[in-house]
């Protein structure tokens, strides 16, 4: 088993609903020079509820070794410029 640091640049959330824009984010994540992973961020929009979900898998020869997918989802809205989180769900597989 060998060991690898991964540093992710994880987008921060502001506190004013104007300012957040429907985005896709995608990250190739290595360890030692060889793709390990991919994970895929977005953040959407219906009507005045925000959808954030995260999904990570192995890929390459890393996905030979152990074959991980773990799917995150956040639902939210904007109270009086406060966030209130109305759901979550995390789903690990591997």
């Amino acid at each position: 088993m060998f060991k690898f640091t991964v540093l992710l640049l994880i987008p921060h959330l502001l506190f004013a609903a104007t300012t957040l824009t429907p985005h896709k984010i995608e990250y190739k994540l290595f360890g030692y020079g060889i793709e390990l992973g991919t994970e895929t961020r977005i953040l959407s929009k219906k009507l005045d509820n925000y959808i954030y979900s995260a999904k990570a898998k192995t890929e390459g020869l890393a996905k030979f070794i152990k074959n991980y997918k773990i799917t995150a989802q956040s639902e939210f809205i904007f109270i009086d410029e406060i966030i209130s989180k109305k759901f979550t769900s995390i789903e690990y597989e591997g």
